[in-house]
């Protein structure tokens, strides 16, 4: 929380900085792949587990604090969570049949990402580093089991209750590039995230496992 109280006292103060001041709007389309960091006793995970990939979309406002500074505010949606897959080998009428378990955790993300962009020092290209943090809610959450013998077969959604943590802070940084375009410009970005909190309750459980994923997106900027 002391990171998002520090981004937001940036915004506050940009408002009262010198000529350079400009706004932009931007959205942005995306993937995003949602894995998990564990330690501890539980790394035997790392060897079954299998990233989640999800639609990100995200709209934001942006703020020129100087030529090469910009801090921005936005929110954004998407599916956050991993997998868990088995395989087992079942003999049937004297055929040996591979047999896939899977579960998932499954949990929607509505997120307010904070970023502090500076402008890089490449002649002839217009690109960007970004970094900063943010909090995201999460709703929704659940796990889906499924099978698979020939085709994948749906076998229970369950609900989480109060397991997962209703939300959390996270860090990130990236990497942008931009094009002009029309009235504004385009541009694509690769950024990386990772929680400060772990997925689930210290009240109820508090296994050592937390989020992390990376964003890969397209999206476009206009400035007013």
């Amino acid at each position: 929380m002391r990171l998002i109280k520090l981004l937001l006292l940036m915004i506050f103060i940009s408002f009262f900085t010198d000529s350079y001041s400009q706004f932009d709007a931007n959205i942005k389309y995306g993937a995003h792949i949602s894995s998990i960091i564990t330690v501890g006793t539980i790394n035997g995970l790392d060897a079954i587990k299998t990233p989640v990939t999800s639609h990100l979309i995200e709209a934001s406002i942006g703020y020129d604090l100087n030529p090469v500074l910009n801090i921005s505010a936005g929110l954004s949606y998407k599916k956050k969570g991993f997998g868990l897959e088995y395989t087992l080998e079942e003999k049937i009428l004297g055929l040996t049949i591979p047999l896939g378990l899977r579960a998932e955790l499954d949990i929607k993300s509505l997120s307010i990402p904070i970023k502090l962009k500076y402008k890089l020092p490449i002649v002839g290209l217009e690109s960007y580093a970004f970094g900063g943090g943010g909090y995201s809610f999460h709703f929704d959450s659940k796990i889906k089991t499924s099978a698979n013998i020939i085709g994948n077969i749906d076998i229970a959604e369950i609900p989480t209750n109060k397991l997962i943590n209703k939300g959390e802070g996270f860090a990130h940084i990236g990497l942008g590039i931009t094009s002009p375009f029309g009235k504004g410009k385009l541009f694509g970005e690769i950024s990386y995230e990772t929680s400060l909190l772990n997925y689930t309750s210290e009240l109820i459980l508090d296994l050592p496992i937390r989020n992390r994923g990376i964003t890969v997106g397209v999206g476009y900027s206009m400035s007013f």
